[in-house]
């Protein structure tokens, strides 16, 4: 088989196809972000242990792919020049430059080292990687296809789990937090919680529209109620606002996105209506469970002993009356004391910050520990983070990324990856209060995705579609 023919089927870049060579890093740099992108939600499956440290088989394949492309990006550093591009890749010098003198400046260097080699091999590299890949091959359906096929497996996965909860059945990748103290079942799948595992479900959902689009079509109905489904079964309360804000983002290009905003919309519903309604079921029957035992203990009872009152909502974290009500003590009350704890701190060190690893140190310096963290401790939220790994100078940074994606919500250009740019700022925006996520692989594999949408466009000046860029390529060659 010629480099031309496999390059057609998918196996190769188009870098050294036209000359009829092959190359060992063309092949690493395109079967390392296929394999990354079928994989990159695997936080729990095929984990490696590198010198004491847990290595994710997504971080691997795709830093391994980062180092092959960057000679394809050398080669062709004087194409499709795109000022958006540009900024974002300025961005992204300057975060690396602050997080590196945080890290030097901080009381514990050799931690925040380690947690600088977790961000560039878990985020910038990934990012990288798929950008220069794609920036050669010119083929976003291609990575979407990818992206959707992990999610797939993923997802047929987590419905696996979840009936192994019901059933007893051997879970083989056991989640701890799920059917706690008779909650409902949760998916996490091979994420490390439910709420990671929506995310990329809400980041798939984006870029199936994304795919519709690309091939001039829209997202089928069929397809928007299998997302539904595993939404609805996944059972994160977050999804209360990511869905909504995604809708909102979606309806920026009513004409272009009408249809899918419509049918989203449905999906929506359909996900908060069935989610409170099985919560509520779910407390009815814990309360009736309750109820039972103690009027089987004493049949002798009048029937005038007054009923056993109903169950206080605020007793379960996951109750829909729960999501905002900050006094809730599993999880929203603690959650606010450790957002003060990192605010006071983090202010100490406020040009800087704290430096990245360093949280935990000096959270217990001023003498709080954070309940259920382990030594790697986290803000839980984006910004806080930020603000105690680089200071203000990485919360600034940080925005100005957050920005430019924003910005590209709304360039013609890129019409056909607008869902999956919503789905990207609503994921990010949401999550981002609740976690610290911005430096999640996913995330960063989807910004290289629009990275290189935004240099393909420009360089072709039509929208970007798998088909056209084939023929297009041809008619150069």
């Amino acid at each position: 088989m010629t480099a031309v023919a496999m390059w057609r089927r998918g196996v190769l870049g188009p870098a050294e196809a036209a000359g009829g060579r092959t190359r060992v890093v063309d092949v690493i740099a395109t079967v390392g972000v296929a394999v990354g992108l079928f994989t990159v939600s695997w936080d729990r499956l095929a984990n490696l242990s590198l010198g004491g440290y847990n290595v994710k088989l997504p971080s691997l394949v795709f830093s391994l792919a980062a180092v092959a492309v960057l000679p394809l990006l050398v080669r062709r550093r004087g194409e499709f020049r795109a000022r958006w591009v540009r900024t974002l890749g300025l961005l992204t010098a300057v975060l690396v430059v602050v997080l590196v003198l945080s890290t030097v400046l901080s009381a514990h260097p050799t931690a925040g080292l380690a947690q600088l080699a977790a961000v560039v091999t878990g985020a910038l590299a990934p990012g990288l990687a798929v950008f220069g890949l794609l920036r050669t091959r010119s083929d976003l359906l291609w990575a979407l296809r990818w992206f959707l096929a992990g999610a797939a497996l993923a997802s047929l996965f987590g419905l696996y789990q979840l009936a192994a909860f019901y059933a007893g059945w051997p879970q083989f990748i056991a989640y701890t937090g799920v059917g706690v103290d008779g909650d409902a079942g949760r998916i996490s799948s091979f994420s490390y919680e439910p709420a990671y595992f929506a995310n990329f479900i809400v980041l798939a959902a984006g870029a199936a529209m994304s795919v519709a689009l690309l091939q001039g079509r829209r997202m089928g109905w069929w397809v928007a109620a299998a997302f539904a489904v595993v939404l609805v079964l996944v059972n994160v309360r977050a999804l209360y606002f990511v869905l909504p804000v995604f809708a909102v983002l979606l309806a920026f290009r009513w004409r272009q996105n009408r249809t899918v905003l419509l049918r989203f919309l449905v999906v929506g519903a359909v996900v908060i209506g069935v989610d409170i309604g099985a919560m509520s079921a779910i407390e009815q029957a814990t309360a009736q469970a309750v109820q039972e035992p103690q009027q089987a203990a004493a049949p002798e009872a009048p029937r005038t002993v007054a009923p056993l009152p109903e169950p206080d909502p605020t007793a379960r974290a996951d109750s829909p009356v729960n999501v905002l009500n900050p006094n809730e003590q599993s999880s929203n009350a603690p959650r606010l004391a450790l957002y003060t704890a990192v605010l006071k701190a983090s202010l100490e060190e406020p040009v800087l910050g704290l430096g990245p690893g360093n949280l935990g140190p000096a959270l217990a310096a001023d003498g709080y520990i954070p309940p259920n963290q382990g030594t790697q401790v986290v803000a839980n939220n984006v910004w806080l983070q930020a603000l105690a790994d680089g200071g203000i100078l990485l919360v600034l940074t940080e925005a100005g990324i957050v920005a430019l994606v924003v910005v590209q919500l709304f360039r013609r250009a890129t019409t056909p990856l607008q869902p999956l740019i919503a789905a990207w700022l609503a994921v990010l925006g949401v999550s981002g209060m609740l976690t610290s996520y911005f430096f999640d692989v996913k995330i960063w594999v989807v910004l290289g995705v629009v990275a290189a949408a935004v240099v393909i466009a420009r360089g072709t000046g039509t929208p970007i579609s798998s088909a056209r860029m084939r023929a297009a390529r041809r008619d150069r060659s």
